[in-house]
């Protein structure tokens, strides 16, 4: 971090580059306490996230990025939908779209999730607009396709390497030569079909 020695040096620097007061420092960033520093030196500034201190009157810019204050009541956790828990719970309402006005006692009973995920969960996707509540308080999902999305793209990183059932390993190399996986209902993966098909 620079110092205020530091911050004399560009302040000579930029005196001898240009008229005084008309020299500029560009920077990748600007952090708050430094533009608070540069600021009160005079040195001009602007960085490429567009913080900004330019005073040539008529011409006065002061931007500066301060962290925004935290109201009372504002959620700080990401929403609860798209946590392992609300995951599940979101699971079950793409498969049947009527789960969600079932009572919330026993929607916590069919899925196996504790009562408070689920208040969460559903207070997470209103405020998303995703779920909506009719007047009658009947409630139905107004974005089917998109709360299909957000699950698929949540579910590599929130449960994917969760369900690894485990490897398996054998020491017939060629023990699935004469399995017809039809007849189980399945599908080789890639690696025999790859096989299968070069020959």
């Amino acid at each position: 971090m620079a110092t205020d020695t530091d911050i004399g040096s560009v302040k000579s620097q930029l005196q001898q580059l240009a008229t005084p007061g008309a020299g500029l420092l560009t920077a990748d960033y600007v952090n708050p306490n430094m533009a608070d520093k540069l600021r009160e030196t005079g040195i001009q500034y602007f960085d490429v996230t567009g913080i900004a201190y330019l005073n040539q009157p008529p011409i006065y810019i002061h931007i500066k990025a301060n962290k925004p204050e935290l109201r009372v009541g504002t959620r700080t956790k990401a929403g609860e939908a798209f946590q392992p828990a609300g995951m599940k719970i979101v699971y079950a309402f793409l498969q049947d779209r009527e789960v969600i006005n079932v009572l919330y006692r026993e929607i916590a009973e069919l899925i196996q999730v504790a009562l408070g995920a689920l208040g969460e969960v559903f207070r997470d996707l209103l405020e998303q607009g995703i779920l909506v509540e009719e007047i009658n308080g009947a409630r139905r999902i107004a974005d089917y396709v998109q709360l299909l999305d957000k699950w698929v793209d949540a579910y590599p990183p929130k449960l994917g390497n969760k369900r690894r059932l485990g490897i398996c390993t054998t020491d017939y190399p060629d023990w699935w030569q004469g399995i017809r996986p039809e007849e189980f209902e399945a599908v080789w993966g890639r690696e025999v079909a790859a096989v299968e098909y070069t020959g």
